[in-house]
């Protein structure tokens, strides 16, 4: 939540709420689950996964502060994880952050495909979900179209299950 707080609050300047240097939000609950990247005992990439509905609960970031990015039904189920807060430490050599972008992607898709996720949402540039999912095989389904600054767009990775490489 450090490099969150990095990345996110100091470097693109959102104004998420944070403690004792950590960026945290109300998503940061005990159904998320982190995937860490850690070079030399550094933190040096990570990502947020959480079921979009579990037990007492329905609903994500998406669906609550970004719901008009997406034309139609909003995805949302027990196996369909939201992936949020893609983070790698910008002081990396471009061959180390490409790395850990890898590392985290398969990461995320080696965790969802174990807890038989379904579907992955989040809300990232197009060329990202490009270069990380669709070139490695992986469908992708933009799920709306008015953009974010700068140019993002929800989309959505399906059939995680079914369609994998």
């Amino acid at each position: 939540m450090r490099l969150r707080q990095r990345v996110f609050n100091e470097q693109q300047r959102f104004e998420m709420p944070s403690w004792r240097g950590m960026e945290h939000d109300e998503y940061d609950n005990l159904a998320a689950t982190y995937l860490v990247a850690i070079a030399n005992g550094r933190v040096v990439g990570g990502l947020r996964s959480r079921p979009t509905e579990y037990p007492g609960y329905k609903g994500s970031m998406i669906a609550d502060k970004f719901r008009y990015l997406v034309a139609g039904d909003m995805p949302s189920g027990p196996t369909i994880h939201e992936g949020t807060w893609f983070a790698v430490e910008h002081n990396l050599t471009n061959g180390c952050r490409n790395s850990v972008k890898d590392v985290l992607v398969l990461g995320h898709l080696e965790f969802s495909l174990l807890i038989s996720v379904t579907q992955i949402i989040g809300i990232v540039p197009v060329a990202i979900w490009r270069s990380l999912f669709v070139s490695r095989g992986w469908p992708v389904t933009i799920l709306g179209g008015q953009p974010l600054p700068p140019m993002k767009i929800l989309s959505v990775i399906e059939g995680l299950g079914v369609s994998s490489p």
